[in-house]
């Protein structure tokens, strides 16, 4: 999403049970920055953490969020190429999420 005429990107950590967002983080890079900022907002351990869905973008394809899926134990998720289906919870709160805040700049 555009903001000010810049690029502005959100990493969302959402909870499966609830399907809440537990956590965020916004930048300007989409890149390793936006998960890594995101996992250290987290008011739990990451050991609690199973799996971690990212979309197939190069930007999130990075050592830096390796190590601590590695370290953690933690079950990467991306998506198949054109299969939104796989993810659906997150993929569902991804458009949710991209609904509200286009409703919200156009008013």
């Amino acid at each position: 999403m555009r903001v000010g005429g810049k690029w502005a990107h959100v990493c969302l950590l959402a909870g499966l049970a609830n399907r809440g967002i537990t956590v965020h983080s916004a930048g300007r890079a989409r890149d390793a920055s936006l998960v890594l900022g995101a996992f250290a907002t987290l008011d739990f351990p990451l050991t609690e953490v199973e799996v971690f869905h990212t979309d197939r973008g190069g930007g999130f394809d990075n050592a830096r969020i390796d190590g601590p899926l590695d370290v953690f134990d933690i079950g990467g998720s991306p998506s198949g190429k054109g299969d939104p289906y796989d993810n659906a919870v997150v993929e569902s709160t991804n458009r949710l999420l991209k609904k509200e805040l286009i409703c919200i700049s156009s008013n």
